[in-house]
Parts: structure tokens; C-alpha cells; sequence
């Protein structure tokens, strides 16, 4: 059998797990939490610990964060998990900032898939869609040796199935009333659920936020004698240039590196922002250790 023809079949046994994404999740079950999830990761030697992690949140832009601070690291070997995918399922796991490809998809899938027979054996019940996907992503990163993964949060924070690993860096990206009937109908009860990636003293790093928000990101940190940085650390200068007909943003870094941008919009200079600041931290970090 090909591997696409594998990989078809691989997608349609994904698949029948339970998909919130596309199944909207009216509410979350008040006993939901991640004992399920480290239950999986045990299973597989956790793959969630032992490595570098750079955990992602947020309402807006996390995803473009997520790829920029993966693009900016790329003198080492990275991994990416985002969510969701555009038009392929392997566009979520990235080494090196490239999809995986079918044939390493289905590898690892074959190995993985076992934690569903393990699951149904043991405790009579399945992981779900995105639980699958997580351990996936994490067994894939480990396996394959790669030096830091940057970890996209699927949904909230605190309960997300990617909360179960054990980062060096937790990043916020700016906050908004998204996802109500589960995160909670104010901008705090939000920011509380994506302040639940930070971990006990661990930098974080916050993007530009309303005061409220930001203050109550802060006092979360504090509370786990967490270092704070902001996005606003960085200074750049932006100008809008067209090159060849397509239009780019000309930025200016501590008035001495330059380079262009092809994401347009202030939204996306917030982002490279977050981005920058974030890799400097992890730098910082790395030679304290």
C-alpha cells in the first residue's frame, strides 16, 4: 500500500475521534481536566517533559506568533505544533518550519494510534481529536530529536490538552472575549484560563493587552514568582514598501537590522514584537542554565 493511500486511511481512523473543533463545544463538563491527558503522555514515556518548550496563548495572533518565533529560532533544529491546518492535516506538526511529510506522518501514527486501544482496554474511553493530535506532535518532536518545540494552545489555556508540558517560556498574545460559553463572558475569567499556561517560575511573556488584562496576567505570574516581559521591550521602526508589486513592511530593529515583513497590518507588528521578545528571553535563559 502507497503512503498517501496509508495516510487517507490514517486521516479517516483520526477522524472518528471527537472533534471539538469542528463539533463546537457548547460548554466544557465541570469535571473536565488533564488527568486524561497525562495518563497518555505516561503511556509514552512523556514526551511533554525533559526538552524545551515554548508555550503559546492567546486570542489573537498566537498562530502568527507561534510561526514567526519558529522562523526566528530556525538556527536550531524546531519543531511546531499549531492549530488549525489550512488545507492539510500535516501542516500542524513542522519541523524545521516544513509540514511533515505523509510518510513520516504515518509512522508515527501507527505508533501512537495504540494509546486509542490502550485507552478503550483500560479505562473505556478515547482520546480525543485534538488529545490525539497533541501526543502526536510531542512523540514526533522527541523522537526525532529536535532542540525546542514551539506549542500553540488549542483552546484557553489552563485545560488545554497542551498545558500538560513542562515549558521554559509561556507567551500571550493579546486578549479577547472569545470562546464565551467556555473561557467565561468577561475579559478576566478569560485571561484567567490562557494566564493557566504559566508556569511556576517560568518567564512570561505578555503581549500588548488592555490594563485590566494585563494587570491580572501579571498578578498571575507574581503569584508563581514568574518573570514579566512585555512586547512593548521592543523598539522597531515600519514602513510600508512595494517590491515586484507586492507590498511588504520595511522594519527597522534597534536601528540596525533590517528586513521585511510580507504580514501586513499593526496587528502583525504586535506579533513580530511578541516574537522578538520572546526569542530574546529564551536566550537569555538558555545561558543562565
Amino acid at each position: 500500500m502507497n503512503q498517501e493511500l496509508i495516510y487517507k486511511n490514517n486521516i479517516k481512523s483520526l477522524m472518528s475521534l471527537t472533534n471539538f473543533e469542528y463539533n463546537k463545544l457548547k460548554r466544557r463538563d465541570p469535571g473536565f481536566h488533564l488527568d486524561r491527558v497525562n495518563y497518555m503522555m505516561k503511556k509514552f514515556d512523556y514526551p511533554n517533559k525533559n526538552k524545551d518548550f515554548i508555550h503559546i496563548a492567546g486570542s489573537k495572533g498566537k498562530g502568527s506568533t507561534s510561526n514567526l518565533v519558529s522562523y526566528g529560532l530556525s538556527n536550531k533544529k524546531i519543531g511546531l505544533f499549531t492549530s488549525p491546518h489550512m488545507h492539510k492535516l500535516t501542516e500542524r506538526i513542522k519541523i524545521n518550519n516544513k509540514s511533515i511529510s505523509e510518510k513520516l506522518f504515518n509512522f508515527y501514527f501507527k505508533k501512537v494510534w495504540k494509546i486509542v486501544e490502550i485507552m478503550e482496554k483500560e479505562i473505556d474511553q478515547k482520546p480525543t481529536f485534538f488529545e490525539f493530535m497533541t501526543l502526536l506532535a510531542l512523540v514526533i518532536f522527541r523522537d526525532e530529536k529536535v532542540d525546542i518545540s514551539v506549542i500553540e494552545v488549542g483552546l484557553g489555556g489552563r485545560l488545554d490538552s497542551t498545558n500538560v508540558i513542562d515549558s521554559n517560556l509561556s507567551v500571550i498574545t493579546q486578549i479577547s472575549k472569545d470562546h464565551t460559553n467556555i473561557l467565561g463572558d468577561t475579559l478576566i475569567k478569560i485571561s484567567n484560563e490562557k494566564g493557566g499556561i504559566i508556569k511556576s517560575k517560568t518567564p512570561l511573556i505578555i503581549s500588548k493587552q488592555l490594563e485590566r488584562v494585563e494587570k491580572n496576567l501579571e498578578n498571575i505570574a507574581k503569584r508563581k514568582n514568574s518573570e514579566i516581559y512585555h512586547s512593548s521591550d521592543i523598539k522597531i521602526i515600519t514602513k510600508l514598501v512595494n517590491i515586484n508589486d507586492n507590498f511588504l513592511q520595511n522594519i527597522l530593529l534597534k536601528n540596525k537590522y533590517k528586513f521585511n515583513l510580507n504580514l501586513l497590518g499593526d496587528h502583525q507588528i504586535e506579533n513580530l514584537k511578541t516574537a522578538l521578545k520572546t526569542i530574546e528571553v529564551y536566550y537569555q535563559y538558555k545561558k543562565k542554565r
